[in-house]
C-alpha cells in the first residue's frame, strides 16, 4: 500500500471534492464572484480563498500573495478537478484496491485525530494557558509510599485531618507547617523556598498535575481539602496568583568579605564599583577584576537565565526581577554569601502555544496525565452512549477460577471458544461475547486482582474503555467537519494518483517505442556539455584516505589504489567517478579548477573523507538513447498530460475569469502604509 501524509499528499493535489451544485444561468456567469464554471457548475471566490488558504498555511499569508500566484493556482485548482471528476465518473472510486487503502489510511489516521482533538490538544491548552500563569501558595505534606497499604493510607490519612482541622480552628499554617510537614523545607532555618511551608511564587507546569490542579483552582486565601500526589497527602492554602514573570539573564559582581570586621571594607568595595559603573564602566570588566564568585567571573558575571521560581536566592531574585529595563543595575544585596551588584542583559520572551506544543507534549506523557485524559474522555462518551455490562454471565464465567489461572488461560487463547457468544458487555446499539473479551484481553494489560470474578470485570471495564474509543472513531465522517474533509481531500488525491498513473506516467514510461521513435527524431536535442570527469576515493577513516594520497603521490595507477585496498579489514576505500559540468556548492567543486591528474587533501564528506582527483574534461557529446530516457519520457508526460487536461477541459466546458481574483482576500489585507 502507498501511505501518505496531509503534507506530503498536499504537494500533488489541491483540496477539495468533486464539482456539485445546481446548472448556472448566464447571470451567474456575469457575477463578479465566481471564478470559474465546470459543465455549469459555478465555483465561488468564497471557495477559491478557502481552498488557496489549505495551501498557504493562514488567510494572512495568503492574502500576502500576488494576483499571479492567485491566477496560477486557479487554473491549477480547476485542472486538479476535472481529473478527480473523471475519475469518479469512471467509477475509480469505487475499485476495490483504492477502497482498500483508503480504509488503511483510515485506521492509520482516525484514532490519532480522535485523541488529538478530544484529550491531547486540550489538555496541550489547559497546559499551555496554566504556564501563563503564577500560583503563590504553602503547602504541608505528610509523605506516602504510593504502594502503600489500605492501613497506612488511612493512618496517614486521618493524621493529615487532624492538621488540617486544627488550622481551620485557627492554628497558623507556617508554624504547623514547621511542626508537621514533612517537605524538609519546611523546617529549614536558612529560610528560602518551602520555608513555613511558603512555595513562592510558581509557574504552571512545574509541578505534579495532582497539585496544580488545586492550586489553580482553589479560591485565594481558602484552606483546601486533603488530596494526594505522587509523594503523599497535601493541604495547601493560596495567598495569590498572578500572570507569569518572563525568564530574565543577569550577571552579578559578588564581594565576599574576609572576616566579620572586613564588613566596611567589603562595602566600601561594593559602593566603589557602583558608583563606576554608573560613570559608565563595563560591568563584564568589573566582575572580572572583582567579583569573588570564581564560576561567573571569568564570564564577566553573566549567570545565564533565571526563573522567579528557581532557586536563585531570594533577595537576589527579588532585586533582579525588580530590574525595569536591560542594562538596570541593582543597589548594593546582601546574602549570607556577600554583597552583590546586579545587572539585567535581557528578557526571554513568552513561547507561543506551537513553539511550547512538542514539549508540554512530551512532558505530559511522562506524567501520564495523557492516559489519565484519554480513559477520562472514554468514561464520558460511555456515559453519554450508554453501556452495560452483565456482572453474572463475567462472574458465571470467572468465578469458578482463581486469579491466576484465569490469567494463565485467557494467555492460552483458552477462553475465546470456551467463553461463549452471547452477549456479556455493550456500548450503544454493539453488543460483545464473552469471547471477544478474552479475546481482546490475550493482548491487553489489565490489572490484576485477588480473586478470578474481580479480574473479570476489570476486563470488561477495560473492554469498554477502548471500546468507548473505537466507537468514537467509528463515527468521525459524521460527527467532525475536518476529519471528512480530511479523508475526501485523500480520496481525491487517491483519485488524481490513479489518474495520473494510468493516462500519463506509466503509459509514457511503458511505450517504449514512442519514446526511441522520439529520440530517433532528433538525437542531438539530447547531449552532455564538457563535463570534468571526477574520481573520488572515499572513506570512513581518515588514515586512508591519507594513505589514498601517499599512493597517488608515488603514482600508482588509480585501479591499482583502488584494488590495495579491497580487502581492507573492517573498513574499505571506494572509487567512485562523477561527471561535473558545472559549479555543484559542494565538495567536488575543490577539484574542477586542478589539472588533469592533480588531487585534493582528504576532505570531509558524508560523515567521512574524500580524495578527489581530477581526470580531465570529457568533451560535449549526443546522449545514448538509455542517457536521454528520463527526459524523453518527462516530455512525454508533460505532453499527455497537456492533452488530458485539454480534452477534460473541453468535455466539461470549463470557463475561468482570472482577472475576478483581484478581489480575493481583500479583507484580509492591511491597509496601504501599514
Amino acid at each position: 500500500m502507498r501511505y501518505f501524509s496531509i503534507a506530503g499528499l498536499a504537494t500533488i493535489l489541491f483540496f477539495g471534492s468533486g464539482c456539485s451544485g445546481s446548472q448556472v444561468g448566464t447571470d451567474r456567469i456575469s457575477d463578479p464572484a465566481v471564478v470559474a464554471v465546470i459543465d455549469g457548475t459555478p465555483l465561488s471566490i468564497a471557495e477559491f480563498e478557502r481552498h488557496y488558504t489549505k495551501t498557504v498555511g493562514t488567510r494572512v499569508d495568503a492574502a500576502d500573495d500576488s494576483l499571479a500566484a492567485y491566477q496560477d493556482f486557479l487554473e491549477r485548482w480547476v485542472d486538479f478537478r476535472l481529473k478527480v471528476r473523471s475519475a469518479r465518473e469512471a467509477g475509480l472510486d469505487k475499485d476495490s484496491a483504492l477502497v482498500a487503502e483508503l480504509g488503511g489510511y483510515r485506521q492509520q489516521f482516525a484514532r490519532p485525530f480522535l485523541l488529538d482533538k478530544e484529550v491531547v490538544d486540550p489538555l496541550i491548552r489547559a497546559m499551555y494557558d496554566k504556564q501563563q500563569q503564577m500560583v503563590d501558595a504553602s503547602h504541608i505534606l505528610l509523605r506516602l509510599d504510593q504502594t502503600a497499604s489500605p492501613q497506612d493510607t488511612l493512618k496517614v490519612y486521618n493524621r493529615m485531618s487532624a492538621i488540617r482541622d486544627s488550622i481551620v480552628a485557627g492554628a497558623d499554617f507556617g508554624e504547623t507547617a514547621v511542626r508537621n510537614s514533612e517537605d524538609p523545607s519546611a523546617s529549614n532555618a536558612a529560610g528560602g523556598a518551602g520555608y513555613r511551608g511558603r512555595l513562592g511564587h510558581i509557574r504552571g507546569g512545574r509541578l505534579v498535575p495532582e497539585f496544580e490542579d488545586v492550586a489553580f483552582s482553589i479560591p485565594i486565601g481558602q484552606l483546601s481539602h486533603i488530596f494526594r500526589t505522587q509523594f503523599g497527602y497535601h493541604i495547601l492554602v493560596v495567598h495569590g496568583r498572578a500572570p507569569a514573570i518572563n525568564d530574565i539573564r543577569i550577571a552579578h559582581i559578588m564581594v565576599t568579605p574576609g572576616s566579620p570586621s572586613d564588613s566596611a571594607a567589603a562595602w566600601a568595595e561594593v559602593t566603589m564599583l557602583r558608583d563606576s559603573l554608573s560613570a559608565g564602566a563595563d560591568f563584564a570588566a568589573l566582575a572580572k577584576a572583582y567579583s569573588d564568585d570564581a564560576g561567573s567571573a571569568q564570564n564577566g558575571g553573566d549567570l545565564g537565565f533565571v526563573t522567579i521560581d528557581g532557586r536563585l536566592l531570594p533577595a537576589i531574585k527579588d532585586a533582579a526581577f525588580a530590574l525595569a529595563s536591560i542594562g538596570d543595575v541593582s543597589e548594593p544585596v546582601l546574602t549570607p554569601y556577600g554583597i552583590h551588584l546586579v545587572k539585567l542583559l535581557e528578557r526571554r520572551e513568552p513561547p507561543t502555544l506551537d513553539d511550547s506544543y512538542e514539549d508540554i507534549r512530551r512532558r505530559l506523557s511522562r506524567t501520564g496525565a495523557m492516559d489519565q485524559e484519554e480513559e477520562k474522555y472514554a468514561r464520558s462518551v460511555l456515559s453519554d452512549v450508554g453501556h452495560s455490562v452483565d456482572t453474572t454471565a463475567v462472574m458465571t464465567i470467572f468465578g469458578s477460577m482463581s486469579a491466576d489461572s484465569a490469567a494463565s488461560a485467557i494467555a492460552r487463547g483458552a477462553l475465546v471458544e470456551t467463553g461463549g457468544t452471547l452477549p456479556v458487555v455493550s456500548i450503544a446499539d454493539d453488543s460483545y461475547s464473552a469471547s471477544d473479551l478474552a479475546g481482546w484481553a490475550m493482548t491487553a494489560s489489565v490489572a490484576p486482582s485477588d480473586n478470578a470474578g474481580d479480574y473479570g470485570l476489570g476486563i470488561a471495564d477495560a473492554f469498554l474503555v477502548q471500546k468507548a474509543i473505537d466507537y468514537k472513531v467509528s463515527m468521525l465522517e459524521s460527527e467532525n467537519d475536518e476529519f471528512r474533509q480530511t479523508m475526501a481531500d485523500f480520496a481525491d488525491g487517491l483519485l488524481l494518483f490513479r489518474v495520473m498513473e494510468d493516462a500519463v506516467w506509466s503509459r509514457a514510461t511503458a511505450d517504449s517505442t514512442e519514446l526511441m521513435r522520439r529520440y530517433n527524431l532528433n538525437p542531438e536535442r539530447f547531449r552532455h556539455p564538457d563535463r570534468t570527469r571526477l574520481l573520488g576515493f572515499y572513506s570512513r577513516e581518515r588514515s586512508l584516505a591519507d594513505s589514498v594520497v601517499t599512493l597517488l603521490k608515488a603514482s600508482k595507477n588509480v585501479s591499482q589504489i583502488a584494488d590495495s585496498f579491497a580487502d581492507t579489514a573492517g573498513t574499505r576505500v571506494r572509487l567512485d567517478t562523477t561527471f561535473v559540468a558545472g559549479p555543484t556548492n559542494s565538495v567536488f567543486d575543490r577539484a574542477t579548477e586542478l589539472e588533469k591528474g592533480e588531487y585534493t587533501t582528504p576532505l570531509s564528506y558524508n560523515r567521512g573523507f574524500i580524495v578527489i582527483m581530477n581526470d580531465g574534461v570529457e568533451p560535449a557529446r549526443t546522449k545514448t538513447f538509455e542517457e536521454a530516457r528520463t527526459e524523453i519520457v518527462n516530455e512525454y508526460q508533460s505532453e499527455l498530460e497537456t492533452t488530458l487536461v485539454s480534452d477534460l477541459r473541453s468535455r466539461y466546458r470549463v470557463r475561468t475569469f482570472p482577472a475576478r481574483l483581484v478581489r480575493a482576500f481583500e479583507a484580509d489585507r492591511l491597509p496601504v502604509g501599514s
